[in-house]
């Protein structure tokens, strides 16, 4: 059904022969991803003495520019509700279909249910309110993370095999989750710990990509009225799981390593301590010194100790003499 097609600098260009033919195919589209869509015409030219007339219709669909895996912010001051319950913190774009789903990209560790994590952000909504969704981090910007150590927030075993179901919102389960940067992984002792979804999905050992909020400078998140009061920005947020998996002995072995550095690393902190509380004592000391010695306390105290030493010296010779 389509005559020709045209790439443009903001989209594409779909000629079609009918407007129900593109009408059909924008609403064909409309399931796959979120959209808008409005219909102008235009007069092109008219013929009075036949009646007729030229008239170009045009089907516009404007698509939300979110993408899976997308971190973004859902600014509280949003109208209609905006995100519903991720009004006011940071979402990850965990699905795109004809309505983006949202996940909290740091969900609190005694959250209810995994639904009340989640919304769903209907296009409607996001072009009336289009600057209170800004975009944070693109997949691009993720990093490689390494899994050290996996607890469950419902506290079951963590050791157990998840056998459960592979899609939807059923796969995921909260947990809070202990991971280093592949890059630094050996060489540091630098870990993080934040509360993800991906309870069931990660083993220790496991790689997963996620944004590593410590090291991005986010011009987004500079203003922080759009989170609600009491929100607390992670160090780290997870988004997926990837191909690859760690020895056991490799992980334990790293975690020993970073086990150590830290032990070591608060010994010396300690140390330091102990001498910074050392020299400070000392300095007390000679400032107390220094002022009994300017009121004359010190030296009257050691003319006092010589007149009995002269005393006991003159003792000591007359009964020398006798």
């Amino acid at each position: 059904h389509i005559l020709d097609m045209k790439t443009m600098r903001n989209g594409f260009d779909f000629y079609f022969a009918s407007q129900d033919k593109a009408q059909s195919f924008a609403s064909f589209m409309s399931k796959f991803a979120p959209m808008r869509i409005k219909t102008t015409s235009k007069l092109v030219s008219s013929d009075n003495h036949s009646n007729t007339a030229n008239i170009k219709n045009t089907v516009v669909c404007d698509m939300v520019p979110l993408c899976r895996g997308d971190l973004i912010v859902a600014d509280r001051r949003a109208k209609d509700g905006g995100a519903g319950r991720l009004s006011g913190r940071l979402a990850l774009v965990n699905k795109v279909s004809s309505v983006v789903h949202l996940i909290d990209a740091a969900p609190p560790r005694d959250a209810e249910s995994l639904s009340s994590i989640t919304s769903e952000l209907v296009p409607e909504k996001y072009w009336k309110g289009e600057k209170y969704y800004r975009l944070v981090l693109p997949p691009k910007r993720m990093v490689k993370f390494v899994v050290l150590d996996v607890e469950h927030c419902d506290g079951r075993d963590n050791s157990a095999t998840y056998s459960g179901p592979q899609s939807g919102l059923d796969k995921y389960a909260l947990a809070d989750v202990e991971v280093a940067r592949e890059a630094d992984f050996g060489r540091n002792d630098e870990t993080f710990r934040c509360v993800t979804h991906l309870g069931n999905l990660l083993n220790v050992g496991d790689y997963c990509m996620g944004y590593d909020l410590t090291a991005t400078m986010m011009t987004a998140l500079e203003n922080m009225s759009c989170f609600n009061k009491g929100f607390d920005l992670p160090d780290v947020i997870l988004v997926k799981k990837v191909q690859g998996v760690l020895g056991a002995d490799e992980v334990e072995d790293a975690s020993e390593d970073i086990k150590y550095q830290k032990q070591e690393r608060s010994k010396s902190s300690r140390s330091k301590k102990k001498e910074k509380r050392r020299k400070k004592e000392e300095a007390k000391q000679r400032a107390y010194q220094e002022t009994v010695s300017r009121m004359g306390f010190m030296d009257d105290t050691r003319g006092t100790d010589g007149g009995e030493e002269d005393e006991q010296l003159t003792e000591t010779e007359v009964s020398r003499g006798r």
